[in-house]
Parts: C-alpha cells; structure tokens; sequence
C-alpha cells in the first residue's frame, strides 16, 4: 500500500499540474528510491499506478546495467516508445524518480533539444 507523505502530497501538485502545463501529458507519477509511489496525477487507477511505479523502478537500472557494457555513460533518462504512446522515466534525487506517460506529440527530449 502506498503510504501518503507531506512530501507526497507536496509533490502530487505540481504532478497534478503537469498534464495541463505540457500537451499530450497523460500521467505523471513520483516514486522513491523502494519503487513506492509517492506522487502522482491524478487520473491512474491503483492498478496502473502499482504498474508505472515498477516499471519506473525497474527501467532505470536495465539502462545503467547497458550503458555501463557499453561505456556510454550516464542515464539521464529512459523512454518506451509504443504505437501512439512514450514512457519517460527520469531520475530525481538519489534512486527516487519520475515517470511521465505522454502522447506521441509530447516532448521526450529531457534537454528541451540541448
């Protein structure tokens, strides 16, 4: 069961916020460094939101565990790109992270094209 935080509620604002503020944004979730989900907009169900939650945990070391093989550096971010639908999943602080699920217009690029 996901435990609420002041930290969490905190964070669900601004997540809340996201797919009004970034077109094609259709959920965003913060999860912490044990894979918990600990903000999130609003809109997934607590089956969907168990599923990014590990899926956001997971993907970022499958990324680190190939990128160190092939020495090409640090993660800055992972994508799942399928049909008319991408998966972002960032790091944010030490093992906590976030995943944005976006439409195939939504910017994925977490430079803004740096």
């Amino acid at each position: 069961m996901t435990r609420r935080t002041d930290a969490g509620r905190a964070l669900n604002r601004p997540l809340d916020q996201l797919p009004a503020r970034v077109p094609e944004t259709r959920n965003a979730l913060g999860r912490s460094a044990d894979g918990l989900s600990v903000g999130l907009s609003r809109g997934p169900d607590r089956a969907d939101r168990k599923h990014l939650s590990a899926a956001a945990s997971g993907l970022p070391g499958l990324a680190r565990g190939t990128g160190d093989r092939v020495h090409g550096g640090r993660v800055r971010q992972t994508v799942i790109a399928r049909g008319r639908l991408f998966l972002c999943v960032a790091t944010a602080g030490r093992g906590a992270g976030v995943a944005v699920l976006t439409g195939e217009a939504g910017d994925t690029d977490p430079g803004g094209g740096a």
